[in-house]
């Protein structure tokens, strides 16, 4: 794609202001096609950083036919700013991965609450499942122990 350009380019025989020109249209259609302000989008802000270097080489290029200097400065600019957006790439990465820490060890400390509450859960259910069936057993024997004074009260009223 770039190559291309290059080719394309070189084969219009352009001065260095219409080069420009045609390097600015280049730049409007690159910033279309991925997007400048994208963030995330499947590469395209790779790839627009990719069009932008392949671009201000081409200044620097242009450049450089009359000032070498200023040329190595422009160029030294753009590697600054190559730095600060590859420091500031590493910076995201690395708040991602403390945020993907944080979240996995609060993930972890709820999980391990709630299976704590759901045990002492179990143990109450257990527990008020043992009082449930000695009350049931009681209950039982109270009904026997009235059964048994009821035949008894009845046999003492047949006697009589």
């Amino acid at each position: 794609q770039y190559y291309g350009l290059t080719i394309y380019r070189n084969n219009l025989r352009l001065t260095s202001r219409e080069e420009c020109v045609f390097l600015m249209n280049w730049m409007k259609k690159m910033g279309e096609k991925y997007g400048i302000l994208v963030c995330g989008d499947n590469g395209g802000t790779r790839n627009m950083l990719i069009s932008l270097s392949f671009a201000l080489s081409e200044v620097i290029r242009i450049t450089k036919i009359e000032c070498t200097e200023r040329a190595s400065l422009i160029q030294q600019i753009w590697k600054s700013v190559l730095g600060i957006i590859k420091n500031l790439e590493q910076r995201a990465i690395n708040e991602e991965q403390n945020l993907l820490t944080s979240w996995n060890a609060r993930f972890l400390s709820m999980k391990g609450d709630l299976e704590n509450k759901l045990n002492k859960l179990k143990s109450e259910i257990a527990s008020a499942n043992l009082t449930i069936s000695s009350q049931k057993e009681d209950i039982d024997n109270k009904k026997r122990e009235i059964e048994n004074l009821a035949s008894i009260s009845k046999g003492n009223k047949e006697r009589y």
